[in-house]
């Protein structure tokens, strides 16, 4: 498993799941600071590259998840499109590289506590990988989870 750390903190934001092929359609899961995407999505941007998918060339987003909803982002010093959802994908968040790779991560929510969120990101070391299900449990239990 891989953690991006930041800076200031040193609470890992991010996680990944090792990909050979044979893991769920999820790549990892990623807890933003704050609803700002034009503040987040370019740590994002950062995590990716150092995965080795870059450049991002569009980004998904289901639009219940962000206080916020810009048509572009400025990703490396440029324009970077980003589509707004409302249906499918709750707690998603798709983003494209100029290779053509597709990122999909779980999108833990920027409000969530720090033990809920630490737990969820660490959903890739449990041994039958069902990653959604999994990130959604450990941050609220069905009769608390939001919409």
């Amino acid at each position: 498993m891989a953690h991006g750390r930041s800076a200031d903190d040193g609470v890992s934001r991010f996680s990944w799941f090792d990909d050979d092929g044979s893991g769920p359609a999820v790549d990892g899961a990623w807890w933003p600071r704050c609803p700002d995407p034009a503040r987040e999505l370019p740590t994002l941007a950062q995590a990716i590259a150092r995965r080795g998918y870059e450049p991002v060339v569009q980004v998904q987003a289901n639009v219940d998840d962000w206080a916020q909803h810009p048509d572009t982002v400025a990703l490396g010093g440029r324009p970077v499109p980003v589509t707004w959802f409302t249906l499918l994908f709750e707690r998603r968040v798709l983003v494209t590289c100029m290779t053509g790779r597709r990122v999909s991560l779980t999108l833990v929510p920027f409000d969530a506590p720090e033990s809920r969120a630490a737990a969820a990101l660490r959903w890739d070391q449990e041994p039958d990988h069902q990653p959604e299900r999994r990130v959604l449990r450990r941050l609220w239990p069905p009769a608390v989870r939001r919409r």
